[in-house]
């Protein structure tokens, strides 16, 4: 299944900066998208793992990736 809400988001602070949702997808909510901002919010400005999967409480995963890129 692919996803169905997609974040770009800052990792210092958390804040989303693009957002995606699958095509014809009637199966997201608005708890669904402010949940993944919670989750998004709490991560800001950790040194965490570069990638970690997150069983949430109504039978979602919210999976995210880290990437840090250096300005030259």
């Amino acid at each position: 299944m692919p996803p169905l809400i997609t974040f770009v988001a800052r990792l210092s602070d958390g804040l989303p900066l693009v957002a995606n949702t699958a095509p014809n997808s009637n199966e997201v909510t608005q708890d669904h998208k402010n949940q993944a901002k919670d989750i998004l919010r709490g991560l800001g400005g950790t040194r965490g793992s570069a990638r970690m999967s997150i069983d949430t409480n109504n039978q979602l995963i919210f999976h995210y990736l880290s990437v840090t890129h250096s300005a030259t």
